[in-house]
């Protein structure tokens, strides 16, 4: 996982705050979310942000597993390969679409464009109003 860290309350769904947040789905769905750690190692109990609401951090944490998760089933398989290419620990993202490419018979381009796709499909303050396959059609026309 990177240094960034992202408040419970600041998610509005990004692309940097999606990417942070596939690898911990997992302690999400129990909800479970990570403590900023200090620079001298302690937590910081510091939970709550500006204006926040008044949900529970658990609640929070789990309405932000299942927000993601229907994000991503809405790209069917694209999403699947979203998930998976940024769950792991991987540093060699191009091997990892490399097996992904493998394994589904596309090339890395495509594996490379399909994911990027499902990313933009994915991020955002609010779900898109039309499904994955419009949004994907609607990017090629432009």
């Amino acid at each position: 996982m990177s240094d960034k860290y992202f408040n419970l309350w600041e998610i509005r769904y990004s692309k940097d705050q999606i990417r942070w947040l596939i690898p911990i789905l997992p302690a999400l769905r129990l909800g479970q979310y990570p403590q900023r750690i200090s620079d001298t190692g302690y937590f910081d109990p510091q939970i709550s942000g500006k204006g926040g609401t008044p949900k529970t951090p658990f609640a929070r944490a789990v309405e932000i597993a299942a927000e993601i998760d229907a994000r991503i089933e809405a790209c069917k398989i694209d999403g699947l390969m979203l998930e998976f290419l940024y769950s792991g620990d991987s540093e060699d993202m191009m091997m990892v679409m490399a097996h992904i490419g493998i394994m589904m018979s596309l090339s890395v381009y495509q594996v490379r464009d399909r994911v990027k796709a499902a990313l933009n499909f994915v991020k955002g303050y609010r779900r898109k109003r039309c499904s994955y396959q419009d949004f994907c059609n609607h990017r090629r026309v432009k």
